[in-house]
């Protein structure tokens, strides 16, 4: 996860804020702020964050510089927001799908950041870390007190404000020295960025209404299926499965979301089946969950691959690896899934990062070669031909009548076995599109 840290910020929110709580120790401290940025603060950001984009506007010097101009032209006055009734101007915050607007916000928070990290009363923190404009402190509460008065005394000037009402505070006592518009709880357990962060028994209650909205969704698409199982298809596949919980499966120990997860497997399973309206067999849902190139449709199994997401996150975020034992229990999950070839270590881990990309791969590595050596002649013949290169074209193009691209309810419905249709529909429709 990309973030700017202050100094000393070595470990996770969750291994620092647990273990004090009993203690005694103060400990959470969450930030929110907005930002009306103009083009001039953006630019003495860039320069004085020291950054490639920073030495770039150094050279600019402002944004009315023939080489600056399409900053001027994005942030050099308010952009209109048009509807049915008129329009309104965009004053506050980052524009909507502006693929510049979070790096040149980071260029000014960065500014903030870094006062922080240098203030005397701030600079030993356990924890400081930013995600855009979402910050996360912990420590002293004198020293919590102190990064917010100076985010209030400095960020005005740079267009950053501090939103009170979206703050919170978290502390066995002493909350009154916050200020009264935060948010506050003397309870060890807080959510940050749609992750839990506390005791086992709140982070399951958390991961348990996620399920019930998780239900809520495939329910939906299940009246979608029945009008349009293409589009239903296609909607599961990349909104309601696997990519809509991974945020949560990166983030959270996979030892506590394996069982919930387990049940959204299930949960998606029938609702493909209702889509479809055919039922499948253990073995044929085995290479559904495979990824596209390994012949499967890509409902990757999250109580599976939960184990490689929060394996990968972890190495991939700088946090200490050898002290985390949440850590060691994803690698011992995940080397029970793959072949002994493929197993990993804490000690090779350390050595080089690994994606999700590529643990999940020897996930799908070994579903596969268990498939391909327990088939019959024609299912070897027919999953090999499903997993050649771009056999799975077909799952991902839009679904139009002029262009041939509808698969009908009847055409998915027409083999008994998800296997031959997949062949069928590869094979008859694949070279049309």
């Amino acid at each position: 996860m990309d973030r700017d840290r202050g100094d000393g910020s070595n470990s996770r929110p969750a291994d620092f804020l647990v273990p004090n709580w009993t203690l005694g120790k103060p400990a959470a401290f969450v930030l929110t702020v907005v930002s009306p940025l103009s083009s001039n603060t953006l630019i003495e950001a860039g320069a004085t964050s020291g950054s490639a984009a920073g030495k770039a506007e150094v050279r600019k010097h402002n944004a009315n510089d023939p080489k600056c101009r399409e900053l001027g032209w994005c942030y050099g006055q308010h952009p209109l927001l048009w509807h049915h009734l008129g329009c309104l101007t965009s004053e506050s915050g980052v524009q909507q799908g502006d693929p510049l607007g979070p790096l040149l916000f980071s260029l000014v928070l960065n500014i903030l950041v870094m006062k922080v990290a240098r203030d005397s009363a701030c600079s030993n923190l356990p924890f400081h870390a930013w995600y855009l404009d979402d910050g996360v402190m912990a420590g002293p509460r004198s020293s919590l007190c102190r990064i917010l008065s100076l985010l209030q005394e400095e960020g005005p000037a740079l267009g950053i404000i501090v939103n009170l009402p979206k703050c919170e505070a978290f502390s066995r006592h002493g909350l009154d020295m916050f200020p009264l518009r935060m948010k506050k709880s003397d309870k060890p357990s807080l959510e940050i960025l749609g992750i839990p962060i506390g005791n086992q028994e709140f982070c399951s209650s958390f991961i348990s209404k996620k399920h019930t909205k998780a239900k809520i969704l495939l329910s939906l698409l299940e009246e979608v299926g029945i009008v349009d199982p293409q589009v239903a298809l296609i909607l599961l596949r990349l909104c309601g499965a696997f990519c809509k919980l991974v945020h949560l499966a990166r983030a959270t120990p996979s030892t506590l979301t394996s069982k919930v997860f387990a049940l959204i497997d299930d949960d998606i399973r029938m609702t493909f089946c209702r889509c479809i309206g055919v039922d499948m067999s253990d073995t044929a849902w085995q290479q559904a969950q495979l990824s596209p190139s390994r012949g499967g449709l890509g409902f990757w199994s999250l109580s599976r691959h939960s184990s490689a997401a929060f394996i990968s996150s972890l190495c991939s975020s700088g946090f200490g690896l050898q002290s985390s034992h949440h850590l060691s229990q994803a690698i011992e999950t995940f080397n029970s899934l793959v072949s002994p070839a493929d197993a990993v270590s804490v000690e090779s881990l350390l050595t080089s990062s690994v994606s999700q990309k590529y643990l999940s791969g020897k996930l799908d590595d070994r579903v596969f070669n268990m498939l391909l050596n327990s088939s019959s002649v024609a299912d070897k013949a027919r999953l090999l031909s499903v997993s050649s290169p771009h056999a799975a074209s077909w799952l991902s193009v839009v679904p139009s009548e002029n262009l041939v691209h509808l698969i009908t309810l009847a055409t998915m419905q027409l083999p008994a076995s998800m296997v031959e249709m997949w062949s069928l529909a590869i094979i008859g429709l694949g070279t049309s599109w």
